[in-house]
């Protein structure tokens, strides 16, 4: 076949309108030619109340692109326009766009194909336990308010089953068996799982106290006070009695000697169980008391002896002629000289008592002697032999009858022979 220069003409001129027609991206190649490319961005995947959406930038440059989601039939995602964002399901996508145009033959020499994946994005179901300010009384014990937020959750706690938040569930202390499950679409869940509830118990406590001890005339009986928080007490004594202070009456009168309390935790309260010995002593009161003897006119200045009676006391006297060494049972200082005196005692162990004495040893003044003796009458003894009764009344005097002496103050019935007036 021949072909003229008119008909050569017009087989490039349909040539060029072939390109422009068949893929106007390919128009204008001389001067604006730009290679073939796509560009796929994915953007953050959203939850839209009920399955996953994510947009998707598509930028074809030059070329055709098709994209199909082999999961759902291999429907094509077609961009009208570039760059193009459709929001699609999560899931798997295929996709082709045609690479290397051969404007010598007109066709497409590379077929590119590839695919992304889009994850899902179910938000996630939630249970929250907020557990509130722990309060305690000694009829409940331990109770603790918990607050439960449920997001898109079913909760079943203790073997109640909420649906929507509950504004708060009282507890006590223990361990909790809970399960969950997500709702409305969401993902989640759990089972056998456990929420714990602490407490807020008082520490039990038990301590005595010792508040006096009394000498009741035949034994010493000491008031223990008892603090008791939380437990039962049980006292008992070396002779076998024993004794259950409370709380509302935690006192005991006790005779001396070694006791053991032990307690017992109550149920509400933290705190171990135990036991304490504590021993109680005597007291019965101690005694000083003293005796000024009469003038000692054998001395020069006169003295006087001074005697103390001493019963479970140490005693230090202080005056003239000291210091004294101090003693614990019954003493005479002879021949002391006259004046003024003190003395400081203390109880021993197992007595009470305590004190501070004043005392004076007075002066001597000389008296009037005397000597009186009165004839009562006269009588006979058993063997028959007479005798006088008499009196005799001395002061400051000695006296002698028959060669008898007498320097008693007083005397009565001393029988005489022969009786006479």
């Amino acid at each position: 076949m021949k072909f003229n220069k008119k008909m050569l003409i017009a087989v490039v001129i349909s040539f060029l309108f072939l390109i422009t027609t068949t893929d106007p991206c390919l128009a204008d190649t001389v001067h604006t030619t730009q290679q073939p490319n796509i560009e796929i961005s994915i953007g953050e995947c959203q939850w839209d109340g009920t399955k996953s959406m994510t947009p998707v930038t598509f930028t074809v440059v030059n070329t055709k692109l098709i994209v199909t989601k082999p999961d759902e039939g291999n429907f094509p995602v077609v961009p009208s326009i570039s760059p193009a964002t459709v929001n699609l399901p999560s899931g798997r996508y295929d996709y082709t766009w045609k690479d290397n145009y051969d404007p010598g033959f007109g066709v497409w020499l590379k077929i590119v194909t590839g695919s992304f994946e889009l994850l899902p994005c179910i938000p996630q179901a939630s249970v929250t336990f907020t557990p509130g300010e722990c309060q305690w009384n000694s009829t409940t014990g331990s109770i603790t308010p918990i607050a439960i937020e449920l997001d898109h959750a079913e909760l079943t706690l203790n073997g109640v089953t909420y649906t929507t938040s509950p504004s708060s569930v009282n507890l006590g202390p223990g361990d909790y068996g809970y399960s969950w499950s997500p709702i409305g679409g969401y993902q989640g869940g759990a089972s056998n799982q456990t929420l714990t509830v602490g407490n807020c118990n008082p520490t039990a406590s038990v301590s005595h106290t010792p508040s006096g001890c009394v000498y009741n005339g035949s034994q010493s009986i000491t008031s223990v006070q008892f603090n008791i928080i939380g437990a039962d007490v049980l006292v008992s004594g070396s002779s076998g009695d024993v004794y259950y202070p409370t709380p509302t009456s935690p006192s005991l009168s006790l005779p001396a000697g070694l006791y053991t309390y032990t307690w017992s935790v109550l149920p509400i309260y933290n705190g171990e169980n135990g036991s304490h010995n504590f021993t109680l002593g005597t007291c019965v009161p101690a005694g000083v008391s003293y005796t000024i003897g009469d003038c000692n006119w054998d001395t020069q200045p006169p003295s006087r002896d001074l005697s103390f009676s001493v019963n479970g006391a140490s005693v230090t006297l202080n005056g003239p002629g000291g210091p004294f060494t101090p003693f614990s049972s019954n003493m005479v200082f002879e021949n002391l000289t006259l004046g003024s005196y003190d003395y400081d005692w203390l109880a021993d162990p197992g007595y009470a008592g305590s004190g501070h004495v004043d005392l004076e040893l007075p002066a001597c003044q000389p008296g009037i002697a005397s000597a009186v003796v009165n004839l009562v009458g006269c009588g006979v003894d058993d063997q028959n032999n007479p005798y006088a009764e008499i009196t005799v009344s001395l002061s400051g005097s000695e006296l002698s009858i028959n060669g008898e002496t007498y320097v008693l103050v007083h005397r009565e019935m001393e029988k005489r022979q022969p009786c006479y007036s």
